[in-house]
């Protein structure tokens, strides 16, 4: 048990340490960029359909998660000594990863992004160079390109390329110099609609992301 707790904590502090801001102190606020991994997978009734297909299959296959990569452009606006606004532009990568192998068939989305987040976030601590936050953000995904082999298996198949979602996480941002800001930050996304929809044999079935 020790090892599994160990094993995640190293796991968080490797993707903070990767999703990394560097940003531009202003009396307003902060402007800056932040580059780093994304990771994400796929679910939804299309993933449940594929993963037991095959009839007796005890468990069910279960995709595996993806990982991407990150670039914005952000910015915080402050609201006041506890809120900021945030705002940004930016690429990102998503997707998931399900083999049957009963079946032989691998459905294995990668989405390109351009996504705008815009949202609040809270300080409840602030000391002389550290300070933590929480944050909540609703986002817009324009889909700038895509890979879906599984996708002309389905006369039905549609492929949404404008997805609304939202992220929930926090962030440490320690203050470097008067001007120069670091920050990490660890971020759980998820999307409202589904990017593929499809009909077969009479049922609906749809596919999201999250991570």
């Amino acid at each position: 048990m020790l090892s599994v707790v160990k094993s995640r904590v190293s796991l968080v502090f490797q993707f903070f340490m990767l999703c990394s801001s560097f940003l531009y102190a202003q009396q307003s606020g902060v402007l800056g960029l932040r580059v780093g991994l994304s990771q994400s997978n796929i679910y939804g009734s299309f993933v449940d359909y594929i993963g037991n297909f095959v009839p007796g299959n005890v468990p069910p296959y279960r995709p595996t998660d993806k990982q991407g990569f990150e670039f914005a452009a952000l910015g915080y606006y402050s609201l006041g000594k506890a809120l900021e606004l945030n705002y940004g532009l930016g690429f990102i990568q998503k997707g998931g990863t399900l083999n049957n192998r009963d079946l032989g068939y691998t459905v294995d989305p990668t989405l390109n992004y351009l996504y705008i987040p815009i949202g609040i976030n809270f300080k409840p601590i602030q000391l002389e160079r550290l300070s933590v936050h929480a944050s909540a953000n609703l986002t817009t995904n324009i889909q700038l390109s895509s890979e879906q082999s599984y996708f002309v298996d389905y006369e039905t198949a549609k492929n949404n390329k404008v997805i609304f979602g939202y992220s929930v996480g926090g962030f440490l941002r320690y203050k470097l110099t008067e001007k120069l800001v670091l920050q990490g930050d660890v971020q759980f996304l998820g999307d409202f609609n589904p990017f593929f929809t499809s009909s077969e044999q009479n049922e609906n079935f749809e596919m999201k992301t999250n991570g």
